[in-house]
């Protein structure tokens, strides 16, 4: 845990980018990453929060981003939780392919991604 500044915010893309001044240790690299993995691929969500059945899930890319709100985001058949929002998917080479940004309600293994492309996008606004 650490304290942090929100410096740049986009509600339409539902990221924020946040200053922490402590070391954070471990991160993700976003040069590494994957821009288009297939529908059916397996993807594999290592989530921000842990509960008590454990830590990395397994699941499978849906069909092509869809539009939502004139955002592209990724279907997912995967089980999403409360809390997992911002959580990073990866490929099964360990590359990043997306972020969660939430499930569709009333089910528990239907979720949607943020593709890797959107965050690029915007972290390039502020010049990261």
């Amino acid at each position: 845990q650490a304290a942090g500044e929100v410096v740049w915010r986009d509600v339409r893309r539902d990221l924020s980018l946040i200053r922490v001044k402590a070391p954070l240790g471990d991160s993700v690299s976003l040069g590494n990453g994957r821009r288009n993995p297939r529908p059916g691929e397996r993807l594999f969500l290592l989530p921000c929060v842990t509960d008590d059945r454990g830590g990395t899930r397994l699941g499978t890319l849906g069909e092509k981003p869809a539009m939502v709100n004139g955002q592209p985001l990724w279907q997912v058949n995967l089980r999403v939780s409360p809390g997992d929002s911002g959580s990073p998917v990866f490929d099964s080479d360990g590359r990043l392919v997306g972020m969660v940004k939430g499930r569709f309600r009333g089910t528990g293994t239907r979720g949607f991604l943020i593709p890797l492309d959107t965050i690029r996008d915007f972290l390039g606004k502020d010049g990261q």
